[in-house]
């Protein structure tokens, strides 16, 4: 209910539960949006909570929220959200991965999600695209339009690292269009998988087909960057199906 304040417990049977210091008070806002805010909250030293357990407050929740909302009361139809996942192999790293992506259908991509070695650290993010192939534009940033740059926290190798959807700029696509893409850090901290053909569709589902593309170990795309293919970029696009 509007107004409500819920609180969640998440716990792991093992300690291997992650999250994040932060200067602000307990109960203080970290994250919001439109429909809700997420606030700091507690981190706790055991799987059980009784009178011995051992609190460490100004903690942030590692993690994505996942909600719907009662569209009736504001008259508009908000898009389902779906993922189309690659894999998180891994297996190389550099600072960025160029792909394309292939609309079957009429879609709106939301963001992404990334994999890096960067655990429980700051990572500067940048997303980039540009219309058709990325075929003689690799090796320089002409015609590249950047979509997203987000400071995030890593949540290391084997777990995705998710960027805010508000700090995405959503992208459309028209049924049979295929984009570029060129995701990047600042750092050798992004984490890829080997391919066996760039171009070569890797996952598909319904509405998106991503393809295999290139591995890039330099910041930002320059005639001495060092390209490494075919390569896989791990993690997840965000999208919505448009009528």
């Amino acid at each position: 209910m509007s107004g409500e304040v819920l609180g969640l417990y998440v716990s792991n049977a093992s300690k291997d539960l992650r999250y994040t210091n932060d200067e602000k008070g307990v109960g203080q806002t970290y994250k919001e949006n439109v429909d809700m805010e997420v606030t700091v909250g507690t981190g706790i030293g055991s799987n059980f909570i009784d009178e011995s357990t051992v609190l460490f407050p100004q903690r942030i929740f590692n993690g994505i929220l996942k909600y719907t909302v009662n569209a009736s009361k504001y008259k508009v139809n908000f898009p389902v959200a779906k993922n189309l996942s690659t894999t998180l192999d891994g297996g190389n790293r550099g600072t960025g991965c160029v792909f394309t992506v292939t609309a079957k259908q009429w879609v709106k991509l939301l963001g992404v999600d990334i994999h890096t070695n960067m655990l429980n650290e700051s990572v500067e993010v940048e997303i980039w695209t540009r219309l058709g192939s990325y075929e003689r534009h690799a090796k320089n940033m002409d015609g590249w339009e950047r979509i997203a740059y987000a400071k995030v926290i890593g949540q290391g190798e084997g777990v995705l690292t998710s960027i805010d959807y508000n700090d995405f700029d959503a992208v459309e696509m028209l049924s049979g269009q295929f984009r570029s893409f060129y995701v990047t850090l600042k750092t050798n901290n992004l984490l890829y998988s080997n391919g066996i053909k760039s171009g070569a569709e890797f996952r598909s589902d319904d509405a998106l087909i991503i393809n295999e593309g290139l591995g890039i170990y330099s910041y930002p795309l320059s005639q001495e960057a060092s390209i490494y293919h075919p390569r896989v970029y791990n993690g997840n696009i965000h999208y919505t199906i448009l009528d």
